[in-house]
Order: C-alpha cells, then sequence, then structure tokens
C-alpha cells in the first residue's frame, strides 16, 4: 500500500508500507511541498501518488530500512 505523506508516518502506515516488500520501503519526495509517499513495488508507485497530490516532480526517490532507521 502506497501513502500520501504530510507529515510523520504512524506506526500503522510503516506497517502496511512494510507489506509489499517485507525488509525496506519505497519512498518518493517532494522537497518544495514538503509531502512524500511511500510504500508499493515501485519509486513509481510513489511517484504516482504524489502526481495526484499536485506533485510536479518528486524531488529524490530511496528506500527505507526501518530496522537501521537508514535511507
Amino acid at each position: 500500500m502506497v501513502h500520501l505523506l504530510r507529515q510523520k508516518a504512524t506506526r500503522a502506515q510503516l506497517a502496511e508500507m512494510l507489506e509489499t516488500l517485507g525488509g525496506y520501503i519505497k519512498l518518493a519526495v517532494d522537497i518544495e511541498q514538503e509531502i512524500g509517499a511511500g510504500g508499493g513495488a515501485l519509486h513509481a508507485d510513489c511517484e504516482a501518488v504524489l502526481l495526484e497530490a499536485g506533485s510536479r516532480r518528486p524531488s529524490w526517490t530511496r528506500r527505507f530500512k526501518p530496522e537501521s532507521r537508514r535511507l
């Protein structure tokens, strides 16, 4: 599941985003609008959610490993 994030993700959102890939979460962020999206199988899934929310183009994409808390 991909979540649009306008603030810090909740534990429930993290759990849902981890369901797709298990060990890590795909992320895309629009730094100008200060929003992000996380989850899905591809960074493109996150980018699509940002574009639907009015983003012109995500500023960057990363993957997040919760156990290490690193991008």
